[in-house]
């Protein structure tokens, strides 16, 4: 929703979600206005997207005024560029957003690049000192998490070598999830499901980000099978 006053808005820059034929992997909180009793799940780390410091960029108005206004959103302005482009067999979508600068003084730029012909779709999550900014940040690191919540059913489980993950959503095609960020794991989480409460997976990619430089962290999806599968 647009507006400083967006009662119905997610502090969810940049969150994705990604569709591998007929199953829905990766997803978000589904969160909905008549959810009232959920608001947690409009905060950053309830999608698939990047979060520093186990913020969020927005909270739900609370106390007195939260009463008088309803769970308005409230936070800095979130400035977002999206930049799409198509060649053959390929789809590039760069985006990028300053909603962390007032807390870390960082931006954070999602690139995908979608390879139709492999049915690969490789991504960078890049962290980066926001231009032109003037003053001084004095936190020198931010953990980060790179969350990306499964749909409920989605079976996930780590390869011997904790950086590749094997999802199967409904039709039990299976999916390489991949990375070289230097934490990864699977936890629980929750996924609204027309109205209903379902329990569900996330993967969780984590790690330290410098404020004073930038930071990649690289993952893909990819079909199982191939001679490159993990062990």
């Amino acid at each position: 929703a647009q507006g400083a006053w967006g009662a119905t808005a997610c502090a969810q820059p940049l969150a994705l979600e990604i569709a591998c034929g007929k199953d829905r992997l990766v997803t978000g909180s589904g969160w909905t206005p008549a959810a009232t009793d959920r608001q947690a799940l409009r905060l950053t780390p309830a999608h698939s997207t990047l979060t520093l410091g186990e913020r969020s960029l927005n909270e739900p108005l609370g106390g007195w005024k939260g009463d008088l206004l309803g769970p308005r959103l409230v936070g800095p302005p979130i400035h977002v560029t999206a930049d799409r482009r198509e060649g053959d067999g390929a789809v590039w979508l760069e985006m990028e957003h300053d909603g962390w600068t007032e807390l870390f003084g960082l931006n954070h730029q999602r690139r995908l690049y979608l390879d139709q012909r492999l049915d690969e779709l490789r991504a960078e999550e890049r962290v980066f000192p926001t231009p032109g900014r003037k003053e001084m940040v004095r936190q020198i690191a931010a953990p980060y998490a790179i969350r990306f919540q499964l749909e409920p059913g989605v079976q996930a489980s780590l390869a011997r070598d904790r950086r590749s993950i094997l999802l199967r959503g409904a039709s039990g095609r299976g999916w390489w999830f991949r990375t070289d960020g230097p934490d990864v794991a699977i936890e629980p989480s929750v996924h609204i499901d027309a109205g209903l409460t379902r329990r569900s997976l996330q993967i969780v990619v984590r790690g330290s980000a410098r404020t004073d430089s930038e930071t990649k962290i690289r993952w893909k999806l990819s079909p199982a099978g191939a001679s490159g599968d993990p062990g």
